[in-house]
């Protein structure tokens, strides 16, 4: 997908006319992630940014809520892989050029 060029996408969630993405990508120890809403397939908004101990490879929406399964790579062992994470209230949209900024909030685990 165009928009996701470049990034890691990990999940799709589809629900409806909308659509969730998940994008995690290694940082130093940690993992970047994102979460992007989008009813349009050419315009998507950013609603969550975190970080993690191990790679955010699957996403679920609950409530309102959004949750992210932790998970590794093949061959790479982390503690915090099979956890679940509740992100904190989606955020509001963020320009892309903020994201450089600002380092990603931690996700709260479970």
């Amino acid at each position: 997908m165009e928009p996701f060029a470049g990034t890691r996408v990990q999940d799709l969630v589809a629900r409806g006319d909308t659509v969730l993405v998940l994008t995690s990508e290694p940082a130093d120890a940690e993992f970047n992630g994102a979460v992007y809403r989008s009813t349009r397939p050419e315009a998507w908004t950013l609603i969550a940014v975190f970080r993690t101990p191990a790679l955010a490879r699957s996403l679920e929406e609950l409530d309102g809520a959004l949750y992210v399964g932790l998970a590794c790579y093949p061959g790479e062992i982390r503690p915090a892989s099979g956890q679940v994470c509740r992100l904190e209230a989606p955020q509001r949209p963020t320009p892309q050029k903020a994201l450089k900024k600002k380092p990603p909030k931690k996700a709260r685990r479970r």
